[in-house]
């Protein structure tokens, strides 16, 4: 009996170990998310405003660096080029001004995948600037895109 029991538990032991080490493997192959840098989830809506304002201001000092911010997903289609922008707009404490960061969805188009315009999203990306026409501007590369559904 006991050696019934001993083989049970070495059998049930061998596929827990074989399921664990399958688990690491595919935790291994998946893409580790970047390290953030600068987490706006955590702050107040005044220094989230004021933090995006200084970005605009002064994007050398965040170029490069993972930002993660929540707000309202906000679309934009500019009528002369046809170039659509997505955005997470954040409020400022009297709900008056909005200020917002562009992105990109890693991987995505708009509409394809996106939530409705207005929805509640955290966005983390990689903060660069860039060039359209003579005007330079910022955005968040290589984004990550959540939500609620």
């Amino acid at each position: 009996m006991k050696r019934i029991l001993y083989m049970l538990l070495a059998i049930t032991l061998c596929g827990l170990l074989c399921a664990c080490g399958a688990v690491e493997t595919a935790a291994e192959t998946a893409a580790e998310p970047p390290a953030v840098d600068l987490d706006l989830t955590r702050m107040s809506s005044t220094v989230i405003f004021a933090q995006i304002n200084r970005m605009m201001m002064v994007p050398d000092e965040f170029m490069g660096k993972v930002i993660r911010v929540s707000g309202e997903l906000d679309v934009w289609q500019d009528p002369e080029t046809g170039v659509v922008y997505t955005s997470c707009i954040v409020w400022d404490a009297t709900a008056c001004c909005p200020q917002g960061l562009e992105f990109l969805w890693a991987g995505h188009d708009y509409p394809d995948g996106f939530p409705e315009a207005g929805t509640a999203v955290t966005v983390t990306g990689r903060f660069e600037t860039y060039m359209e026409g003579a005007n330079m501007y910022a955005r968040l590369a290589d984004a990550s895109l959540e939500w609620e559904p």
